[in-house]
């Protein structure tokens, strides 16, 4: 499974692909990228099941997966799988690297929605044009420069702790400086979708605050600065000064407010201020858990969280970012964390009313039809679901958008909604992986399952 959700990543490669590339039905594509601006933007990853490029949540999704490394590196050294992490990881920063050319500017989208979701074909026939969006100094986009500060920031950690690669770690933890510094800097502070509104269609920011204390908090881990923890602590509490600040979110792309608890609480712990940090940690632990409103457990046992899961209709995404996020909190209720987390992890992985293992190409099971114009082999957006019967590629490793609030899963290309893929909905499960290699003793339910 971990080997499996690596091989997806490679899967959605963008660009010249390496010698070593293991999905050999990938070929190279939007070779292009970025000539618009006169500048290199090829590589990076396809964000979903078309060839959109975004930021946001490539970010999110990289940040999260050192996150995990950094964690969870023995079940990746275990598994023989050190080195595909390695190339997950800088295949994504080393894009990122070229999207920030200068301390002012980071290029946060390639491609729009209005040409990209007309297209339904193979990756040799990508549409034009794809034009190259940014922010800067004088058109700030708060959230994307703190979140890739914070992308930048846990991979030169995992970089430097993990791979002992001191020379890459402190390239990744300039580019994180220097983007958190104009995150803060640069007025006025906004979300990026006002001066990018093409990012509209996808990916529009709800705030920024969430994002400062998120990029905060990895600058601390990074340097150790206590300026860093400060400034963490005051954006939190600016958050918690809005509307929705004292509600408990589920974590999200957009929202990693209970992410920035646990991370803090694991770096102040034995401090005046780690009791506080712990306390916030608790607080999510508990909402998690306990599935308050908008979360509740659907009959079949899957945590969701309605209003988040696509007009309730797909859930995977957030209920592996909650169950993630409770594996790396490794302080209060321990086994009660334990326990959701496995009997999610169960879920997903076929202990389900539907008996369906909810990634691709892992059992007979498996959802066969998932909503990716680079695997499906289909040439039209009028007939996403026939043409061809069988899909020609299976994008294996792949975790789908998932079932709805009844734990009904509809196995049809054209149902985006539960039938998607993408980078954020991997990043977690990943990690997740690489812990169920460090602890579990037990195969994974579909190893019991019968096809049918």
């Amino acid at each position: 499974l971990l080997d499996a959700t690596l091989l997806f990543y490679e899967a959605q490669r963008s660009g010249h692909l390496p010698s070593d590339q293991r999905v050999k039905w990938r070929n190279d594509s939007a070779l292009l990228d970025g000539k618009d601006a006169g500048i290199d933007l090829t590589g990076g990853y396809y964000d979903a099941g078309d060839y959109l490029k975004f930021i946001f949540p490539l970010t999110f999704t990289l940040t999260e997966i050192c996150y995990g490394g950094i964690d969870f590196f023995e079940g990746y050294a275990l598994a023989g799988k050190t080195h595909h992490l390695d190339q997950m990881v800088r295949w994504g920063t080393d894009w990122l690297i070229k999207a920030h050319p200068n301390n002012n500017t980071l290029y946060v989208q390639v491609g729009v929605s209005e040409v990209d979701n007309n297209y339904w074909g193979p990756d040799t026939g990508i549409p034009t044009p794809r034009p190259s969006f940014f922010v800067s100094n004088l058109k700030p986009g708060t959230d994307v420069m703190a979140d890739a500060a914070a992308a930048f920031a846990s991979c030169s950690v995992l970089y430097r702790e993990k791979f002992k690669d001191l020379e890459y770690a402190g390239v990744l933890q300039g580019h994180a400086e220097a983007l958190f510094s104009i995150a803060e800097t640069a007025l006025p502070q906004q979300t990026y979708q006002t001066v990018v509104p093409a990012a509209n269609c996808c990916y529009a920011s709800t705030g920024y605050l969430d994002e400062l204390a998120w990029g905060a908090a990895w600058m601390y881990r990074v340097t150790r600065d206590p300026v860093y923890a400060a400034k963490a602590s005051h954006y939190v509490s600016e958050y918690s000064k809005l509307e929705h600040g004292n509600v408990i979110l589920p974590i999200t792309w957009d929202d990693k407010t209970g992410l920035v608890y646990i991370l803090m609480a694991g770096m102040t712990q034995g401090t005046a201020e780690g009791v506080q940090w712990q306390a916030l940690a608790e607080k999510f632990g508990n909402f998690v858990i306990h599935a308050p409103k908008p979360c509740a457990f659907t009959s079949g046992g899957m945590y969701y969280c309605y209003g988040y899961s696509g007009d309730d209709t797909s859930n995977n995404r957030y209920n592996m970012n909650m169950t993630n996020a409770l594996e790396n909190e490794t302080r209060g209720k321990i086994e009660a964390y334990r326990s959701f987390a496995s009997r999610q992890v169960r879920y997903l992985l076929g202990d389900n009313p539907e008996k369906t293992p909810y990634v691709v190409g892992v059992h007979p099971n498996s959802p066969t039809n998932p909503h990716s114009s680079l695997a499906s082999g289909g040439r039209s957006t009028d007939s996403i679901d026939t043409e061809p019967l069988k899909e020609a590629h299976i994008l294996l490793g792949a975790l789908v958008g998932g079932p709805d609030k009844n734990d009904r899963f509809q196995d049809l290309r054209s149902n985006w909604r539960q039938n998607e893929v993408a980078l954020d909905y991997n990043a977690p499960f990943t990690s997740l992986m690489a812990y169920q290699v460090m602890t579990s003793h037990d195969p994974p339910p579909y190893a019991t399952i019968a096809a049918g």
